[in-house]
């Protein structure tokens, strides 16, 4: 998958509490982040997920971006997600995220998406992960809501018995 992604929040927030942001620099080429969603990110430095983002910033495998979005493409979207969906726009990339309205706004954009889920499975096609149920596992247990429907679909695609 080497290409560039502009990533949201909620992936970036789930993937660090599984320890999958490591995931990232190897399945794209740059991780994109708009200015609002590392403030939604690092909001709150008790959280669990918070050291790990900064690492990752640190580390190079998220890469801040300033840009100011001239126009909402729908109202019940966030700053973070009209920021990320404006700068895969001015770039041409894929999309990271998991809210639904987001994700179909950025496909009546034409933008490709992927989510938290695409991530983890694209990790265990590559090697990176040898299995997905405990991920998903853990994905669950720290709040992190998956329906079962989507749970057992996830399990599928990775070519686990959901």
């Amino acid at each position: 998958m080497s290409e560039l992604l502009a990533a949201d929040a909620g992936p970036l927030i789930a993937l660090a509490r599984i320890e999958g942001l490591v995931w990232l620099p190897v399945l794209f080429e740059r991780v994109l982040v708009a200015d609002s969603v590392v403030a939604e990110c690092l909001a709150e430095p008790e959280r669990e997920e918070h050291g790990a983002i900064r690492q990752a910033f640190a580390e190079g495998w998220l890469q801040r971006v300033t840009h100011r979005p001239v126009l909402s493409f729908h109202e019940g979207l966030g700053a973070g997600e009209s920021e990320t969906l404006h700068c895969a726009i001015e770039r041409g990339c894929r999309v990271l995220l998991d809210d639904r309205l987001a994700r179909r706004v950025a496909l009546q954009l034409g933008l490709p998406v992927v989510g938290t889920l695409g991530v983890l499975i694209a990790a265990k096609r590559r090697g990176i992960v040898h299995r997905v149920r405990p991920n998903l596992q853990r994905l669950r247990a720290s709040g992190y809501f998956l329906s079962d429907v989507l749970l057992a679909e996830a399990l599928r695609l990775a070519g686990e018995t959901p």
